[in-house]
């Protein structure tokens, strides 16, 4: 799915997330997927969001876990905003 999306000049995004008790194994899913299309990861989005403050019921978010999520999208795409062309996954370059 990636590679056909990349395929019509999309930049593919994936938002790893640790769910359990799947953690370690979606974990290098995520990373494997990446490598191999050359997408861009955002790890671990939903870290921290099992706590009470930020869950509508037992799984799902609140505005709170939203905005908490919203954050780390936000800035797990800040390099690809600022600088496209860079490869997936590489650290923002120092100006």
């Amino acid at each position: 799915m990636a590679i056909a999306l990349q395929q019509q000049g999309a930049i593919v995004v994936i938002l790893g997330m640790n769910v359990e008790p799947f953690n370690g194994e979606y974990k290098q899913l995520y990373q494997r997927v990446a490598n191999d299309t050359q997408a861009y990861l955002i790890p671990g989005v939903l870290e921290g969001l099992n706590d009470p403050r930020y869950l509508f019921d037992e799984i799902h978010p609140n505005s709170a876990g939203h905005q908490v999520l919203a954050n780390r999208i936000a800035e797990g795409l800040k390099p690809l905003l600022e600088r496209p062309d860079l490869p997936p996954n590489s650290p923002s370059p120092t100006p």
